[in-house]
């Protein structure tokens, strides 16, 4: 999948962070600053990893109740 089609199917805007960053030459970077790059990167995996789970759980949460319905 292009960095396009993922950017086309997520409903990024071509100015978006995520879309930028996607299009960014990382050629352009020394060794040190794209390992800085995937730290900053690991801590947004483990940033949205939590909005997902608060958001599996609130889900989950609504489900349980409208079953008691």
């Amino acid at each position: 999948m292009s960095d396009f089609d993922l950017e086309e199917e997520m409903g990024l805007s071509k100015d978006a962070a995520l879309a930028v960053l996607l299009r960014e030459d990382l050629e352009v970077h020394s060794a040190e600053v794209l390992k800085m790059r995937i730290s900053l990167l690991q801590d947004e995996i483990k940033r949205t990893e939590e909005a997902i789970a608060l958001k599996s759980d609130a889900q989950k949460r609504a489900e349980d109740f409208f079953k008691k319905i």
